[in-house]
């Protein structure tokens, strides 16, 4: 988003999702009809991964009459399980326990809390890959249909599937996941019992919805499948993220939008944007930089922050032929494969 952005012809925003809010309001982020002229903007937009995994946005977006442009951008799964877990997890938690959390001791070293206060990404990857196992394969199939069949949107797609043999629409976050604690000890039923055994270890409440899907966010296909309901194919475009360091693949997007050339190699040469310990979109982080960081974080002696994924062999092979079918699904979906 940040390339195409600087695209003379393109106009960024950002903007937050608010159900109780009118059209109007969301319109008003965006910029002015004047600005527009004055910079010879041809299109505008808003990057967020907020949208993606739930249906229910895609009919209310839908239903705008806005037709846009929706570009969804993939990682590989297995490398963004690792970072979600870092960045969702790890990060926001060990700055809460350094501040004090309860009895838990003050001052201590990031490695202390780890040890004895945060999940290990093999515990919450292993639990999470069953409750996934009994979602997609069991129990979810029947409650999304129950959840989402009598929509006069998406009735004739769980026909047109169930008919022709095809998988089963799944909402991922409302059905395999839930959206609400437990009791006070159990955040999600899928951590039941790690927490129940681990109480003294810590996952932050209102970041739940991010880590109880390391995995079901890299399942780009199921909540991709909703979209094609009801938006053309032509306005849904997938990128692999391996490719943003291509101008080739940047200018075919750019001319897929609707804007003129543009020469993206200057905007590449200038580095990534929200990586490692740079959060955010406003300043590129060189590609020097990134590597040196890479690589002080692959030499460290814990292994736990650099490139190595810290899970076992059995998981890390079964998580890989879990997430094969999908991936697959997601390449005939979407028309295009990535290098995973």
């Amino acid at each position: 988003f940040d390339s195409c952005s600087t695209a003379p012809d393109s106009s960024p925003l950002m903007s937050q999702y608010h159900t109780d809010m009118p059209v109007g309001w969301y319109y008003s982020w965006f910029p002015t009809t004047e600005t527009f002229l004055e910079n010879g903007a041809l299109m505008t937009g808003e990057a967020s991964p907020g949208y993606l995994p739930y249906p229910q946005v895609v009919r209310e977006i839908a239903m705008t009459g806005i037709e846009p442009k929706l570009i969804t951008l993939g990682r590989k799964p297995i490398d963004r399980i690792w970072s979600s877990y870092k960045y969702n997890y790890v990060t926001p938690a060990l700055d809460i326990l350094r501040n004090g959390h309860g009895a838990i001791p003050l001052n201590k070293s990031d490695d202390f809390y780890k040890r004895n206060f945060l999940f290990s990404l093999e515990e919450l990857v292993r639990a999470e890959l069953d409750q996934l196992n009994r979602c997609l394969y069991g129990f979810g199939i029947h409650k999304t249909r129950d959840l989402w069949y009598h929509r006069h949107w998406t009735q004739k797609e769980f026909d047109y599937r169930e008919n022709n043999g095809l998988p089963p629409l799944i909402d991922l976050d409302e059905v395999c996941y839930g959206t609400k604690p437990i009791n006070k000890t159990v955040t999600r039923y899928q951590w039941a019992s790690l927490q129940m055994q681990n109480p003294q270890k810590f996952i932050i409440r209102k970041q739940a919805f991010l880590i109880q899907a390391l995995i079901g966010r890299s399942l780009y296909v199921l909540p991709l499948e909703w979209w094609y309901i009801l938006f053309r194919r032509e306005d849904l475009l997938f990128v692999c993220t391996e490719e943003l360091t291509n101008s080739t693949v940047l200018l075919d997007l750019a001319r897929q939008l609707g804007l003129p050339d543009y020469d993206f190699e200057p905007v590449i040469a200038q580095g990534a944007y929200n990586v490692g310990g740079h959060r955010g979109y406003d300043t590129a982080t060189s590609w020097n930089e990134v590597h040196n960081e890479t690589d002080h974080q692959s030499s460290a002696s814990s292994g736990e922050e650099g490139d190595e994924i810290p899970l076992s062999n059995e998981l890390r092979k079964e998580l890989d032929e879990f997430l094969k079918p999908f991936n697959e699904r997601l390449f005939n979906l979407v028309g295009k494969r990535c290098d995973w």
